[in-house]
């Protein structure tokens, strides 16, 4: 009380009790009868007035965006009729109303126009006018922020799609297995590659490596290939200089007489039968070991060597085998069973590294 009388500042009758009728109204859980005396202090008590303004400020300079406040200020006509020396007179006065509410709740108090007059309204009107700089600048940054995200240019990730082999649900089917390999096969289909959901399929021997499904390559003839592609879609073509890791799992299901039976390899793949040619970029030998899984990893290039070539399989019979520009075609990832057993592949990955400059 001594700080106050100090600085000429009249006591606030109740503040305590005032600052929870304020409080109730901006966060929306203000009662009726609640309501009800706010509004009957702030229309005759114009030191509650200006409390209450200086809280709104407060807290709308603080938790604007979480709890919005609504400052209008509303011009009002009235029209008025009275008699002046009997004879009848109509004349028009107007009143400017500052209207505050809280959008979320929908409620809202006015401060009547008998006290806009008052030396406090102005202050009530550069409290407002503050409130509404908040809102505007708060608005125009999350709006620059938004399109600023929105518009910038994230740069591609190349991704090897279904590379866990999880797109299948094989829980209501009875072998456990399919031959339909979503997203691989690009260009062929083979009987010596299926999914398997391969704890139920090998009556609980193996586990896979993550979820419940592995892909198994058998033999002479099994294998699977994937256009490779950008996270936005866009193919990933050839060009000098370009690498590409490629990791995963391997798992052998008995002990194989070819050790190196997991082989990787980049491709180009023009046409189809009986036209078709396979370009060979780049390839990479592997061991698979049997009872357990083991962890692979190869960097595939593409040399300047490479962006000129002759097929190495050509599945059309008589064709001239002759060099050919593969640079900006699409490549693929093929990946083959070169050994005499089957095996399990699980969790494949692929991405970009750069290439070490040669000194």
């Amino acid at each position: 009380m001594k700080d106050e009388e100090e600085m000429n500042l009249p006591a606030i009758p109740d503040e305590e009790e005032l600052n929870h009728l304020i409080d109730a109204f901006l966060e929306g859980r203000i009662s009726p009868e609640e309501k009800n005396e706010l509004e009957q202090r702030l229309r005759h008590d114009e030191t509650a007035v200006a409390h209450c303004v200086d809280r709104i400020e407060f807290n709308a300079l603080l938790e604007e965006l979480m709890n919005p406040v609504r400052v209008e200020v509303i011009q009002k006509r009235h029209l008025v009729y009275e008699r002046v020396n009997g004879l009848p007179r109509f004349s028009v006065k107007q009143s400017q109303v500052v209207r505050i509410g809280n959008p979320k709740s929908g409620n809202y108090l006015e401060i009547p126009p008998g006290l806009a007059a008052k030396p406090m309204i102005p202050k009530a009107m550069w409290a407002a006018i503050l409130i509404l700089a908040v809102i505007i600048f708060a608005l125009a940054f999350g709006l620059y922020r938004y399109y600023s995200v929105a518009t910038a240019e994230t740069p591609a990730t190349l991704v090897l799609k279904n590379g866990d082999f999880e797109l299948t649900d094989l829980s209501d089917d009875e072998d456990a297995m399919t031959y339909t390999l979503l997203d691989w096969q690009d260009f062929f289909m083979t009987d010596k590659a299926r999914v398997l959901e391969v704890a139920r399929y090998s009556k609980q021997a193996v586990r896979a490596k993550s979820g419940k499904n592995v892909l198994l390559l058998e033999p002479d003839g099994g294998f699977v290939a994937q256009r490779l592609a950008f996270d936005n879609g866009e193919p990933l073509t050839v060009q000098a200089n370009l690498r590409i890791r490629i990791k995963g799992w391997v798992y052998g299901l008995k002990s194989d007489a070819d050790k190196t039976a997991l082989r990787l390899a980049l491709r180009v793949v023009k046409g189809v039968r009986p036209e078709m040619r396979q370009f060979e970029i780049d390839f990479k030998f592997f061991s698979v070991e049997a009872g357990l899984w083991k962890a692979f990893e190869a960097d595939l290039v593409v040399s300047e060597e490479s962006l000129r070539m002759a097929p190495r399989f050509v599945h059309k019979r008589g064709e001239r085998i002759k060099e050919t520009n593969l640079e900006g075609e699409y490549l693929s990832l093929a990946i083959d069973n070169r050994g005499t057993k089957n095996f399990y592949v699980d969790d494949l990955s692929v991405e970009i590294v750069p290439v070490e400059p040669v000194d």
